[in-house]
C-alpha cells in the first residue's frame, strides 16, 4: 500500500515476485478518512486475485493484473 505513485514501476522492474500492490491517491484527505476508505476497500466483495494493482482515489477503483 503506497501513496508513491512510482512504487508500482519500480516494484515491477526490479523483477521480484509481487502479490499486490494498492495505490491511494493523494488528495490531502486527513488519514482517519483513508483509513475508513481502506477498511471499506477490505470489506467489500472485489476480487483481488494476485498479481494485481490497485489504483483508489475517492469513491473510484481500477483493477489491473500486473
Amino acid at each position: 500500500m503506497t501513496h508513491d505513485s512510482d512504487f508500482g514501476t519500480l516494484a515491477v522492474h526490479r523483477g521480484e515476485p509481487l502479490t499486490g500492490i494498492l495505490y491511494l491517491r493523494p488528495g490531502g484527505r486527513p488519514p482517519a478518512e483513508v483509513i475508513i476508505d481502506i477498511e471499506a476497500l477490505l470489506d467489500a466483495e472485489i476480487d483481488w486475485t494476485p498479481p494485481v494493482l490497485a489504483v483508489y482515489r475517492v469513491g473510484r477503483l481500477r483493477l489491473r493484473g500486473l
